[in-house]
């Protein structure tokens, strides 16, 4: 309702039953067939993530123990110790007991008062029954040296104008790069190469340096191509286009033509990430062809999800109100009937969540 709250009635009856033989399915049908999967498209996002400084016995901190980019709660703690591989011992402020924590969820309680610019992500100081500090981002900078912050918690959010003393950053200053791990055009060249030279795949690599702060690099196939995009800093994104092998692929040769092409991404992010130091941060994976939108036919046994017949009688359909309408149900057809669709109890089509018959 108009409230927000969710409007139940326990007498509630459908005004008009719709089934599946109401909806015009042939377009769908249609398309189902018509479309033909060539090739196989990925796109590899990869970051170098920035060392921070490491953190002393004694010093005061903030502690996430909700390791979220946009929400979280984080709480005031003293570090122990350092453990000497990543993670710090802390005690956090009224508990007795300490935690370990990695580096990445500890940042230091930072008291410096530079000010803060319009959608920076900051940290809220809130009093409650002890010191909590929430994830936000400043949507204003009042005219009194306070900030209007957006507040974000894992079920709503509400907007809270803060002193700048109650405020920190959320991320924080990150330690010097050593130059041996800083990229560059050069070294992603050198490993694109080795990537390539792995796989036995004697194709040209070409440089563009000249493109905004960063390079391409572009390397095609017979039956491929790899484009590198850097953007000048500490992120790389690999796209890596390659076609299955064979004109007409039945499902066994699909699979060992997406076998193959798992091979060749599996293969080149393996080599940018030991070779650069690199951290997978995102992967996406399409296939390509023609008939708009296009999926492989896997598993081997799907089949088009629109396969029904009519069922021959007519059957009641019972409202919770001991109503009753007349109506002939669409059936799901008991002849090659695809994984991912079943009949319940009342012989109603239930479509379950099976990503081989979701349409991209």
């Amino acid at each position: 309702g108009k409230s927000g709250s969710v409007s139940y009635n326990p007498d509630f009856a459908a005004t008009t039953p719709v089934f599946n033989e109401d909806y015009d399915i042939e377009p769908s049908k249609s398309q189902w067939f018509s479309q033909k999967a060539t090739a196989q498209q990925d796109l590899i996002q990869l970051e170098l993530q920035l060392p921070l400084y490491p953190l002393a016995e004694g010093d005061h901190v903030l502690v996430n123990d909700l390791a979220h980019h946009f929400e979280g709660v984080w709480h005031a703690a003293r570090v122990v110790a350092d453990l000497k591989n990543g993670s710090y011992s802390v005690l956090i402020q009224d508990e007795t007991k300490e935690r370990v924590m990695p580096r990445p969820v500890v940042r230091i309680n930072d008291t410096s008062m530079a000010a803060f610019s319009k959608g920076e992500r900051v940290l809220m100081k809130f009093r409650e029954s002890r010191e909590r500090w929430r994830q936000g981002y400043v949507i204003e900078n009042n005219k009194d040296g306070t900030y209007r912050v957006r507040i974000m918690t894992l079920d709503t959010d509400w907007v809270m104008d803060a002193p700048r003393e109650d405020l920190v950053s959320q991320f924080e200053q990150s330690a010097p790069l050593e130059s041996s791990r800083v990229i560059n055009a050069a070294k992603l060249n050198e490993t694109l190469q080795h990537a390539l030279k792995q796989l036995n795949i004697g194709a040209k690599v070409s440089l563009f340096e000249n493109v905004g702060l960063g390079c391409i690099l572009t390397a095609a196939w017979s039956r491929g191509d790899v484009v590198v995009t850097w953007d000048g800093g500490n992120h790389v994104d690999l796209n890596v286009f390659a076609e299955l092998h064979e004109p007409e692929e039945t499902p066994s040769t699909l699979t060992q033509s997406l076998d193959r092409k798992k091979k060749i991404d599996e293969t080149i992010k393996s080599i940018f990430v030991s070779d650069l130091g690199l951290e997978v941060m995102g992967w996406d994976r399409m296939p390509r062809g023609v008939g708009k939108v296009v999926n492989f036919p896997l598993p081997s046994n799907a089949t088009w999800f629109g396969q029904f017949h009519r069922k021959s009688s007519s059957e009641k359909l019972e409202t919770s109100s001991s109503s009753s309408t007349e109506t002939n149900r669409t059936m799901i057809s008991n002849q090659a009937q695809p994984d991912g669709i079943s009949k319940d109890s009342n012989t109603c089509l239930e479509v379950q969540n099976n990503p081989s018959f979701v349409s991209q």
